[in-house]
């Protein structure tokens, strides 16, 4: 199962993707359009999506989607501070 998902991964690279957390390889469930627009209501600090984005699965998403509805403004604003000045390095 693993070598046709890997297969898969490298013919069809624009609907099949690696998660950046497990590694495992899936089917995307969404557009990049559509998960454009989630990220920009996420961090709508970064509505021209400066910082790096890592794609993850749905399972590895649902418990962060869970943390970053919890999060307040003020709360977001630092993460985007800390993890998104990559200008100076």
């Amino acid at each position: 199962m693993k070598i046709w998902r890997y297969i898969m991964l490298r013919t069809f690279p624009r609907t099949w993707f690696q998660c950046a957390k497990c590694g495992g390889i899936w089917k995307k469930g969404k557009s990049d359009e559509e998960c454009t627009e989630e990220y920009k209501e996420n961090f709508p600090n970064d509505l021209e999506m400066k910082y790096p984005i890592d794609v993850i699965c749905e399972d590895c998403y649902k418990p962060f989607k869970i943390q970053l509805d919890n999060l307040t403004p003020k709360e977001k604003r630092k993460i985007e501070k800390e993890f998104g000045d990559h200008e100076n390095e």
